[in-house]
């Protein structure tokens, strides 16, 4: 009785479904996902933070297919390379709703040109069929507004403004993701239809940008595989536990993996995944692990919190300079001193196990107060007893921040005026100057910051009475 209640639980966990309805499944969700990108523009821009992690049954469309027109299967070999080039470009830049990462690949890189020209070179093909030719009539109806912007005519400069000019980094992915899907509609298969025969793996989650530290699981058919194997550099990998008729894989190891099924009739299907680095996970300055945003300052010493972090690890850092580096278990202290996107990478015995980015803004402008002064007025008489005017600069949140003053160009204003300089954040001033001011004004104020210098105009103007 025990042994049937176990069976029991484990079957209560899955349902089983033929496979012809597993196929219409599958076809009703890429039609589904084909309306939302169609409709791109009536979405709020949250949801492209998020896009990029439901676009999986695009990214699943591969050259794979047995393509008989050499022509097209070659388009989509060369859009498959754009792709993979562009969204490596994407992640850098962890900007999903800005568009500089799609201006930079396709118009000053020049990527665009090179989409075009296949795209175009598919358009003059099927051109050359007779007008009454199906798989014409398909290419025309399928890139219908593609042809009308510029594609028909090889217009390159009204196709590129109207498909990619100014689209966030996010909604690109989807173009061009699109683009295969329609080539593969061309040729009338969507690529993860598998024969009979060679459907040992049913359903994969989670395989699209598997980083490392995630897991990704795996359903086979049990009634025609017969093993199951993983490996990494050509070599055996237990990177994986199986239950029931699932695999859960759990990477250790950043690089490529291959997923190997083998069927009772000896016929294998394989899967390779590219295993990207950790990121950082609910790190922040103050060391709590949630999901609070960071906030990092040119010449502000920071931290970064991750159980990602392994002391002894070296670090690589693309797009600025840090000063006053430490890494611990689970902690890696720094000064930044350029500002604009940090690309952190960590490796640990030659393998870069976690590479990510953050964001360093430019030094604050700091508060420019003076001493004895109360809303921007001072007493002639407490000039006199102190006799010189101290003028204090810091910032009241990020006080770790130095600001040193290397020159003060003052204005005394009253009984003639006069232009005073110094060295220091102190202004020395005799009896006969503070007898004749009425107002003092720090016209300009040089500063140095452990991040680089900087310049204050006209901060201050106090009130002698």
């Amino acid at each position: 009785m025990g042994q049937t209640d176990n069976n029991c639980k484990v079957m209560a966990n899955y349902v089983k479904i033929s496979k012809s309805k597993n196929l219409r499944f599958r076809l009703v969700s890429i039609l589904y996902l084909l309306f939302i990108t169609l409709t791109l523009l009536q979405i709020p821009v949250d949801w492209l933070r998020v896009n990029a992690r439901i676009s999986t049954d695009f990214m699943n469309v591969t050259s794979a297919d047995k393509i008989s027109d050499i022509q097209l299967a070659n388009a989509i070999k060369q859009i498959e390379n754009l792709q993979t080039e562009f969204n490596s470009v994407n992640l850098i830049q962890k900007d999903p709703t800005g568009y500089k990462a799609t201006d930079e690949f396709f118009i000053y890189k020049k990527k665009g040109a090179q989409l075009f020209a296949i795209l175009h070179e598919l358009e003059v093909y099927f051109q050359q069929r007779s007008p009454s030719d199906p798989i014409r009539i398909k290419f025309q109806d399928l890139f219908k507004d593609d042809l009308k912007n510029g594609l028909e005519t090889g217009q390159f400069k009204n196709w590129m403004d109207w498909k990619f000019k100014n689209v966030p980094g996010s909604v690109a992915q989807l173009l061009i993701n699109e683009l295969l899907v329609r080539c593969h509609l061309l040729h009338g298969s969507l690529g993860f239809v598998k024969n009979e025969k060679s459907n040992l793996v049913q359903m994969a989650f989670n395989l699209d940008q598997l980083h490392l530290g995630d897991q990704a699981r795996l359903v086979i058919n049990s009634n025609y595989t017969e093993e199951f194997k993983i490996f990494y550099s050509n070599k055996s990998s237990n990177d994986y536990t199986k239950m029931g008729d699932s695999i859960i894989f759990t990477p250790t190891r950043p690089g490529k993996y291959e997923l190997i099924a083998i069927g009772k009739d000896k016929s294998e299907e394989k899967l390779e995944i590219n295993v990207l680095p950790m990121t950082i996970s609910g790190a922040t300055q103050s060391g709590s692990a949630n999901n609070e945003i960071q906030y990092f300052f040119q010449g502000k010493p920071s931290k970064i919190v991750s159980s990602a972090i392994t002391k002894g690890s070296k670090y690589e850092l693309d797009g600025g300079k840090w000063t006053n580096v430490s890494i611990e278990d689970g902690r890696i202290a720094f000064t930044p001193t350029t500002a604009g996107w940090n690309v952190l990478k960590l490796q640990n015995a030659g393998v870069i196990y976690l590479a990510d980015s953050v964001f360093v803004y430019p030094t604050p402008q700091p508060v420019v107060v003076a001493s004895q002064v109360s809303n921007n007025k001072i007493s002639s008489k407490q000039l006199n007893i102190d006799g010189n005017l101290k003028v204090n600069v810091f910032h009241p949140m990020y006080k770790e921040i130095l600001y040193k003053v290397e020159e003060m160009e003052i204005l005394l204003i009253g009984d003639g005026s006069r232009m005073l300089k110094t060295n220091s954040n102190v202004l020395k001033l005799d009896n006969s100057q503070i007898s004749k001011v009425r107002f003092i004004q720090v016209k300009k104020l040089k500063l140095s910051t452990t991040a680089g210098s900087m310049e204050l105009k006209e901060p201050l103007l106090i009130e002698v009475i």
